[in-house]
């Protein structure tokens, strides 16, 4: 809860400072530098492993 508190205080702040569109714009940064990251890095290959499926299907 506190976590919380501290965000909607930051965002406040730096709306009131920066304006809202270049909040808006950080944030949607945030949000598909995150996603192109998930997309391109191998982390979570295992998980289209079809091997799994082979198994159970044998």
């Amino acid at each position: 809860m506190d976590y919380g508190i501290f965000a909607m205080d930051s965002g406040v702040n730096l709306s009131e400072q920066w304006g809202i569109r270049p909040l808006y714009f950080l944030i949607g940064s945030i949000i598909c530098t995150v996603s192109i990251l998930g997309i391109l890095l191998p982390y979570f290959r295992f998980m289209d492993d079809s091997s799994i499926n082979n198994d159970i299907t044998s």
